[in-house]
């Protein structure tokens, strides 16, 4: 969900806004990571042996209100494989005394980046720690999976648990042990999702701060809501999905509570009738019977109008 946020922000706030650059770059890595697990999604789909079911973007907050979001769990009759993806280019090194993880480009500039031997022992003791509590004795495995192919693994991380994409078929094979002791992998899967969680997106910008109104998709003006229909006062553009598309982004950028009062607020709508019909429409789950109704915006509507392409498709 974190990139949905970022996506909406990028649509609410003005360019000069201090927070933009870096709003740019959290969407472009986002992207790219969302397509190097769509590699490994295509690559797990096609290997037949050994046998496994496998979990995507598992998410998780403990009673500590620490969140855990992890790209692949792989589940085998006889263990479980953690599987973190990364989608970059250049060659990669890892300095094991100050557990620092490397990339340098061809330009010969370096970056660092978060250790994901680090990220991924955490995300091991996690998934121990739940299979322990229902009495299930499996070992977890966990290894990097590198999915560009312009991306060079330096000698310095020889023995690591990393590898490119190409090799995950033959590493899932050489684990693949026939004389352990078996476990029903759907009770597992069942369990693991029982656990797992959509979790709320870690907001950078204040509300205030948001530009607000009904946007046009097509040339970010302002839009003016009559009678189910959005028009562009600029473009002249109309819709019926951007009241949708508005209460969409105030779920991703404030939260899921609403009232008719902050649905006017968000949206500029001036009628208090209209938004109540609006909010009635929709059939959200409502809490109290007064002025002071709020509504829950459920996590699925979120969903529902998740790109752009999406809209217009929907709207014709």
């Amino acid at each position: 969900m974190q990139h949905l946020y970022y996506e909406s922000l990028r649509r609410r706030i003005l360019n000069d806004h201090e927070n933009f650059p870096l709003i740019e770059e959290k969407i472009q890595r986002t992207e790219a990571g969302i397509f190097g697990e769509m590699l490994v999604a295509r690559e797990l789909s096609e290997i037949t042996q050994p046998t496994f079911d496998w979990i995507t973007n598992f998410q998780f907050l403990s009673p500590q209100n620490t969140s855990y979001q992890i790209d692949f769990i792989l589940i085998l009759q006889h263990c479980l494989v953690i599987l973190e993806v990364k989608n970059i280019t250049g060659m990669v090194r890892y300095n094991a005394h100050s557990h620092e993880f490397q990339r340098i480009k061809s330009t010969g500039e370096i970056d660092s980046f978060r250790n994901p031997f680090d990220q991924a022992f955490r995300h091991q003791q996690l998934l121990e720690s739940l299979l322990k509590k229902s009495n299930i004795l499996l070992p977890v495995f966990y290894v990097v999976i590198m999915t560009n192919l312009n991306c060079t693994i330096d000698p310095s991380l020889k023995g690591y648990p990393i590898i490119h994409l190409s090799y995950l078929r033959r590493y899932l094979s050489q684990l693949d042990n026939k004389t352990a002791q078996k476990t029903n992998t759907q009770r597992v899967k069942k369990l693991l999702l029982n656990y797992s969680q959509l979790l709320p997106p870690q907001k950078i910008v204040a509300a205030e701060e948001l530009i607000r109104g009904i946007i046009c998709v097509q040339c970010h003006g302002q839009m003016n809501y009559s009678n189910g229909i959005s028009r562009c006062s600029n473009c002249s553009y109309k819709t019926q999905l951007g009241i949708l598309e508005t209460i969409r982004d105030y779920y991703l950028l404030i939260g899921d509570q609403i009232t008719n009062e902050k649905l006017r607020w968000f949206s500029l709508i001036e009628s208090k009738f209209t938004a109540s019909k609006i909010l009635s429409r929709l059939k959200f789950e409502r809490h109290g019977n007064s002025v002071a109704t709020t509504y829950t915006i459920p996590p699925e509507f979120i969903f529902t109008y998740d790109n752009l392409s999406a809209w217009k498709k929907k709207d014709g």
